[in-house]
């Protein structure tokens, strides 16, 4: 058993002497050296990518913010007062002219005389007798739903 492990031990030894192993293992580390060194500088310039992207990214967001701000500064705000007064106008302006339409689809369709002016359109008693303040726009003022009063025509005998 011991010439066994000797002769053994002498080819191992043989083949680990061996020139063209030492040569071949040199080559292999000198290989895998080469990979790491070339890896490492591939993880930098990732690294460095991701720093520069990093930075435009705060940069032109930063900038983008800005000039949002200075956009929404810029819009004129509008005052609760108008916008309140505005749309109680038009809504007021609205409800009388459906009013009055449907009093008068009413009366036409019951055959009575409609009247020119309707009731409803009168000022109220709890009201100023002082004109309705005018608003400054930029469109005209233009009254939604506003209906002529139908002229009842004259029954066919």
């Amino acid at each position: 058993m011991s010439y066994q492990l000797q002769n053994q031990f002498n080819v191992w030894w043989q083949t680990l002497a061996n020139k063209e192993t030492f040569d071949t293992y040199q080559k292999t580390i000198q290989l895998t050296w080469r990979i790491l060194q070339e890896t490492a500088k591939l993880v930098w310039l990732f690294l460095c990518l991701g720093l520069v992207s990093f930075t435009w990214l705060g940069e032109t967001s930063q900038q983008s913010g800005r000039q949002l701000k200075d956009w929404i500064a810029s819009i004129p705000e509008p005052k609760a007062d108008y916008i309140w007064s505005e749309t109680r106008e038009r809504l007021t302006a609205i409800t009388r002219s459906s009013a009055t339409s449907l009093v008068s689809q009413a009366k036409e369709q019951l055959g009575l005389p409609t009247e020119p002016k309707a009731v409803l359109s009168a000022p109220s008693p709890a009201r100023s007798a002082a004109p309705p303040k005018e608003s400054v726009t930029a469109s005209p003022k233009v009254e939604v739903g506003a209906v002529t009063p139908a002229v009842p025509s004259e029954p066919e005998e």
